[in-house]
């Protein structure tokens, strides 16, 4: 039972019980007694309150003698002799000059036996809902009228898109009285379906509610304390019950269901309803006669609204009447209590002016202490929230202070750190040298007036983690210069560094790259020359074979050194190869029997080739050389072995998420593997993070030039493959090569060989800024049946193609030449002679196509160093194309 429920009980029963008082004739009271006849029983919610409106108007000028029927929970059969023996004593009792009934029952039941229990006495009523009309002389009162048409009118405001009024009442006297009101005022074109509830049990009821739709539904609370098997509950308990279960809002009547789940009314107050009684009461109290006071048929009804509701089922607030009165109201606690507000501003007011100087400086230290506070709390959330460790200790090194940033660096908690020495939390090593480094000396630290000057170390954590780091140190002192200790600030540069490191090898690659390009460009011109005479030598010599032998070995001298600077610029990216679908044990058994011819005998090839493998996307002149490097340092590896085992393994392989996630540079899908191990001694860490690098090489000066693995990666990554390497000293090395595979076969036509295609006289102008490439170039086109013209400076030859428009069949220019460069003569060439065609030569063509130079005029793109036959079909081709 609530504290609430429990003062009213005691209230009701302080006043039941005065009713027990003295006989007249041993000193009654000398105040007016009044009999209060309730229908119900104290504890309920509906008498309490009419019982306390009593008292609020009569209470100090008469003795209130109540008594209860308590026919709400007790039936009436039986008991009507009893409660007319009991009504009766208290009236010969007491005297009363006046009684007042409290709802149908108590007002039927004095009425029935007026004759009986005080003829004489007027009746004032209240809480009557049956009423008949014109009340029997010496009777008035108020009829309970509850404002159902104000309450409709809400629902209708508040929720107007709903087309079902769900009505919940009882079969109770009240409910019935409820449900003749409800027709009464209903209009009769009134659009909105009506559902009655509240005939059958609780739980049926509430079954019923809880399937409510909240748009379409609006529900009317009105009586709802007896079920049809006999079941009662409160008012409060009903409406809490409908509140628990129905999703739709709820619209009452009477005021106790305010509070406890109804959205609002047109409410009957049962407080307020007794005060209407009690003034009817004391009119006729002070003598006025009581068939002249008319029946008060309209009672007094408060229209609320309870704002919590609304904003549950999202009511508009433009949509509430004005003349409403809101309850509940979510404002700020200034708005609610205004007047303590204001109380609180004037002590204040008043204590500043009244409080004594102590006060005063007492309140200051508050302040003080309270800035100190905040300033503390916010240095910690500064120096929390900023990235670098934050170190702060006292003047005998000891730690005070610890950021979150530095907890993480050293792995030591701010608890366990706090009150330790500094040099016990941090450990720092040279940069460079690995030494450990003595921490700030405080003394120098004390004397001199300037910080430290930030530098790298490196940090070793509790957990055993090493950490790179940029440190400096700052000595802390006071105003008047008095030192206090120091504030270390570390930042973690780890991942900075290795960038730094990936951005200085990516500029040593590029810059490598720039001058192998450069080196290939001038060592192809040296070999055009030397290609270009040398065939020409080749066929004065036809007759004498000891010279045409040593002159076979200075061609293939030159292939070798042409194959080299093709490596060159792979490994530079400069050169274009044609990549087109191959099977690759096929590339891999032709480059193993050629190696078996390379290598000691000693050494033992095992391969491993699986025979079912699909395709992949490559230049099978790259494989092979990809093969006979990885083969050919695994031997060499095992060159001091007395029995060295190289294993070549070829086959397909799926790689998964993980699998992608642990190789860098794959992705998931199906790949073949090409797998080269060996027996050999090994690699360390240190030589396995170069092996890659250009020009690195682990051989005696003279065994290697350092560009075979560079070159290997440089074409598995052109490939969009991964190489991966394993390797301990002294248990050998493996080279793991991952080549994507395609899903679908494709064919591709050989280069077939033909015969050398010979000229018709035609003239053709040959430009070049190499003398030696024009005159073996001349030479060449006249055993092949053309006029040639040469020059060496890009301008000269304009000049001439100028005085003899037309003339020319075909240009041959190189692309860099001093002056102007060979697509820029071929453009102002065609501005001359339009449609002549340029044969573009050039010893690399950096990134530009055939298919790009075609753009600019140009119809063949020709690599140095060009042979007889690669130059002869290049002119025909070109001629062909421009006589078509």
């Amino acid at each position: 039972m609530s504290l609430y429920r429990i003062m009213r009980f005691v209230l009701v029963l302080v006043a039941c019980l005065s009713s027990f008082g003295l006989p007249h004739s041993y000193g009654a009271s000398p105040r007016p007694q009044v009999l209060v006849v309730l229908s119900y029983h104290v504890g309920m919610v509906w008498e309490d309150a009419v019982t306390q409106g009593l008292i609020d108007k009569l209470g100090e000028e008469t003795d209130l003698i109540i008594t209860q029927l308590d026919v709400k929970r007790y039936p009436t059969a039986g008991r009507e002799k009893r409660m007319l023996e009991s009504l009766s004593n208290r009236a010969k009792i007491s005297r009363p000059v006046l009684v007042i009934t409290v709802d149908d029952f108590a007002y039927r039941f004095v009425l029935d036996h007026r004759a009986e229990l005080l003829p004489d006495t007027p009746i004032v009523f209240g809480g009557v809902n049956f009423w008949q009309g014109n009340p029997p002389p010496g009777v008035t009162g108020v009829v309970e009228a509850i404002d159902l048409a104000s309450t409709i009118k809400l629902m209708e405001q508040l929720q107007p898109e709903a087309q079902r009024w769900v009505v919940v009442n009882d079969l109770t006297e009240t409910g019935q009285a409820n449900r003749k009101a409800f027709d009464q005022i209903r209009a009769k074109n009134d659009p909105h379906e009506i559902l009655w509830l509240g005939d059958g049990s609780f739980a049926e009821t509430e079954e019923r509610l809880s399937r409510l739709d909240p748009k379409r539904d609006a529900v009317l609370l009105l009586s709802w304390t007896l079920d049809r098997t006999g079941l009662t509950r409160s008012y409060e308990q009903s409406a809490k019950k409908a509140r628990a279960v129905c999703p739709a809002p709820i619209f009452g009547v009477w005021e106790f269901y305010f509070g406890r789940g109804i959205v609002g009314g047109a409410l009957l107050d049962g407080r307020l309803h007794g005060q209407e009684i009690g003034d009817i009461a004391k009119r006729v109290l002070a003598g006025e006669n009581v068939d002249g006071i008319p029946v008060v048929t309209k009672c007094r009804t408060r229209l609320k609204i309870d704002y919590r509701e609304t904003l549950r089922f999202s009511f508009q607030k433009k949509s509430l009447p004005p003349e409403a009165e809101i309850h509940n109201r979510i404002l700020p606690a200034w708005e609610q209590y205004p007047g303590a507000f204001i109380a609180i501003v004037v002590v204040i007011a008043l204590q500043g002016v009244t409080i004594s100087w102590l006060v005063v400086v007492i309140q200051r230290r508050r302040q003080a202490r309270a800035s100190l506070h905040a300033s503390e709390a916010n240095l910690r959330h500064t120096l929390n929230s900023i990235e670098e460790a934050v170190i702060v200790t006292d003047s005998e090194n000891k730690i005070t202070r610890i950021n979150s940033a530095a907890e993480k660096l050293t792995s030591v908690t701010a608890i366990e750190a706090c009150g330790q020495a500094l040099s016990h939390v941090l450990q720092l090593k040279n940069f460079e040298s690995g030494e450990v480094l003595v921490l700030p000396n405080l003394l120098s630290l004390q004397q001199s007036p300037g910080d430290s000057r930030p530098s790298r170390a490196r940090l070793k954590s509790r957990s055993g983690t090493e950490s790179i780091v940029i440190h400096s140190t700052a000595a802390i002192r006071d105003e008047i210069g008095v030192y206090h200790g120091i504030v270390m600030v570390l930042r973690d540069v780890t991942a900075q560094q290795k960038l730094e490191e990936q951005l200085y090898q990516a500029q040593k690659m590029e810059s490598i790259g720039q001058l192998a390009g450069g080196i290939a460009h001038d060592f192809n011109n040296i070999l055009a020359v030397i290609v270009g005479h040398g065939e020409l030598l080749r066929d004065q010599l036809q007759k004498q074979p000891e010279a045409l032998e040593d002159l076979e070995m200075l061609l293939r001298g030159t292939e070798r050194a042409t194959q080299l600077v093709q490596q060159i610029l792979a490994f530079s990216r400069k050169t274009k190869h044609e990549t087109i679908p191959i099977l690759l044990q096929n590339v891999v058994k032709e480059a193993l029997k050629f190696l078996r011819s390379t290598i000691p005998a000693s050494i033992e090839i095992a391969p491993r080739i699986s025979s079912d493998l699909p395709l992949v996307l490559a230049d099978s002149t790259q494989i092979h050389q990809v093969v006979m490097n990885l083969c050919t340092n695994a031997a060499h590896a095992m060159k001091d072995a007395p029995n060295g085992r190289l294993e070549v393994r070829l086959e397909s392989l799926h790689a998964d998420a993980e699998f992608a996630v642990m190789h860098a540079g794959l992705h998931e899908g199906e790949y073949v593997r090409l797998a080269v191990s060996d027996t050999g001694h090994g690699m360390d860490d240190a030589t396995i993070k170069h092996i890659f690098e250009p020009f690195f090489t682990t051989k005696v000066n003279g065994e290697g030039t350092g560009l075979g693995l560079s070159v290997v990666h440089g074409i598995i990554k052109a490939c969009n493959g991964g190489i991966f390497v394993y390797s301990h000293p002294g248990e050998g090395t493996i080279f793991h090569v991952y080549l994507p595979a395609l899903s679908i076969a494709r064919t591709h036509r050989d280069a077939g060989t033909s015969s050398i295609p010979a000229g018709n006289g035609e003239h053709i102008l040959f430009v070049d800024d190499e003398p030696a490439i024009c005159i073996a170039a001349r030479r060449i086109l006249v055993n092949l049946g053309y006029q040639v013209t040469t020059f060496n400076k890009p301008l000269a030859a304009l000049e001439h193609i100028k005085e003899r428009a037309g003339e020319f069949a075909l240009l041959v220019t190189d692309l860099t030449m001093p002056g102007a460069d060979g697509i820029t003569l071929a453009r102002e060439a065609h501005l001359i002679s339009p449609g002549l065609p340029v044969i573009l030569t050039t010893g690399f063509a950096a990134d530009r196509t055939e298919e790009q130079l075609k753009t600019q005029g140009i119809s063949k793109l020709l690599i140095k160093p060009f042979t007889t036959v690669s130059l002869a079909q290049a002119l025909h081709t070109s001629l062909r194309k421009n006589a078509e």
